[in-house]
């Protein structure tokens, strides 16, 4: 766990020196014309590639277990060949029915980017399923690090502008590629004479599974970006910038929280659901309450601190969003959670209710946008974002009949995470009735934020995983 939280602390990192550099250069219309091309092809990519990253995590181990590596190599080639073909033919569509030259610029860029990301998302999808964090996460780091250098060398010396978000990344991606066919250049020369007569087979299962996964990741997508549409129907390229900035703020760092934690416990709870299937709602249960006694306090604490957050990290044409922090990391919290049902209802080939749970909650955050976004402002959309997480997360636990309290050391773990949470907001409201002159300072803040952490682990300490006695209690299988 601590190699995924190195792994996703160098990409926020970056993020978090990015945005208050360039929200101070760019302007929020730049920002909106580079959102709806980066949300258009994220949804694209969920459409045409991820559905293959979910293939290639759920036939990995019974391909490798089978000596079947060479089949599975070809699979995920072909089928990504594919979806690259159809992808570049919408591309091109766009491409020249967009007026705009500067537009034009972002789609192209947009489009080799999320191409090159995807390949290596599947191609990295081993070192996950074998358990490999240090690798993984050192490769993850330096892309980070190594595209943030160069973004800061095309925009101050190259003088690029916002195209630059999509050309750094890119310009990694293509060096990894390299890379990674360099390394495995054997196997490589292996896989092109290994002749596989049953290979569209193969595809099918491959294609069948990936398809019922498809409905769902564009849900969640949708659930998490459609807002951005609406915003622009309602109002202007300035408003999407400015909430898509501070969302990816809010949201990216409790995101990121969750991210490694969840990939951390991934391999531990995919091997429970494979060998003990009847005992993986205890395991489950337990690493939900891992996650959310590491998530909520840096939930809490960031929200109490959201104004102090945007003004350290968004320029001044970005800092009136600061209000609406506090919904975005609950709904990042909430959709953390959620990730723990929806492992088990696709594993255990549940789709039915995993699409259903996605499209109720996707057509009720839309319809509320449409309502709220244009009589109440775009800030709305945080509100309706926060409920529709909420809802999602009750639909999903509720599908895979899953109750996380059922266990009294659970229930006895969580009220006593809750006396931690009221500790931190009596500590706050005390420091700033007594430290009232300091308030606006934003070093005050981060001595705050360090000093409320430390008292929300000592008074939660009889639970804590750092406390070594516990950690089995949270991560063993019985």
């Amino acid at each position: 766990m601590l190699w995924y939280l190195f792994g996703v602390f160098l990409p926020m990192a970056t993020l978090f020196i990015r945005s208050p550099i360039y929200t101070r250069i760019f302007s929020p219309e730049l920002y909106g014309k580079y959102t709806m091309v980066y949300i258009t092809y994220t949804y694209l990519s969920a459409i045409f590639f991820q559905w293959i990253t979910s293939s290639a995590w759920r036939y990995f181990k019974k391909y490798t277990n089978q000596l079947k590596t060479e089949t599975y190599s070809q699979t995920l080639i072909r089928l990504y060949l594919l979806t690259f073909l159809i992808l570049t033919i919408i591309t091109f569509i766009w491409y020249h029915l967009t007026q705009d030259s500067y537009q034009r610029k972002l789609i192209f860029m947009g489009f080799l980017y999320a191409s090159t990301q995807e390949m290596i998302n599947t191609l990295l999808v081993s070192m996950r399923m074998k358990a490999e964090a240090k690798k993984y996460n050192l490769i993850n780091g330096l892309r980070a690090v190594t595209s943030f250098l160069i973004l800061l060398l095309l925009t101050f010396i190259y003088n690029y502008t916002i195209e630059a978000f999509f050309l750094a990344p890119l310009i990694i991606n293509v060096i990894l590629l390299i890379s990674l066919i360099f390394n495995q250049k054997k196997y490589l020369y292996r896989l092109w004479f290994h002749k596989e007569k049953n290979l569209s087979a193969h595809s099918k299962r491959f294609y069948r599974y990936g398809l019922t996964t498809l409905v769902f990741t564009t849900c969640i997508f949708l659930l998490a970006t459609s807002d951005r549409y609406i915003i622009l129907l309602s109002g202007n390229y300035n408003e999407v910038g400015i909430y898509n900035q501070t969302y990816n703020i809010a949201n990216m760092s409790i995101a990121a929280i969750l991210m490694a934690i969840n990939a951390a416990l991934n391999p531990l709870l995919l091997n429970s659901l494979e060998t003990k299937p009847n005992k993986s709602d205890e395991l489950l249960s337990r690493l939900l309450l891992l996650a959310m006694y590491i998530g909520l306090p840096f939930t809490i604490i960031f929200s109490i601190l959201s104004k102090h957050i945007a003004q350290l990290l968004l320029g001044p044409e970005f800092r009136s969003a600061y209000l609406l922090m506090p919904f975005i990391f609950l709904s990042a919290l909430l959709f953390g959670a959620s990730h723990f049902a929806s492992v088990k209802l696709k594993f255990k080939n549940m789709f039915r209710q995993l699409m259903l749970s996605s499209g109720i909650v996707t057509c009720l955050n839309i319809l509320l946008n449409l309502w709220w976004v244009p009589l109440y402002g775009y800030e709305w959309a945080a509100v309706s974002t926060l409920l529709s997480y909420l809802l999602f997360a009750i639909l999903l636990f509720y599908s895979a009949k899953i109750n996380p309290f059922k266990s009294s050391k659970i229930r006895h773990s969580y009220l006593i995470i809750v006396l931690g949470i009221i500790a931190v907001f009596i500590s706050h409201i005390l420091f700033h009735r007594m430290l009232r002159q300091f308030q606006d300072s934003s070093l005050f803040a981060i001595v705050e934020g360090v000093i409320l952490l430390a008292i929300f682990a000592l008074v939660t300490w009889n639970i804590s995983p750092i406390n070594k006695k516990n950690i089995s209690g949270y991560v063993q299988m019985d």
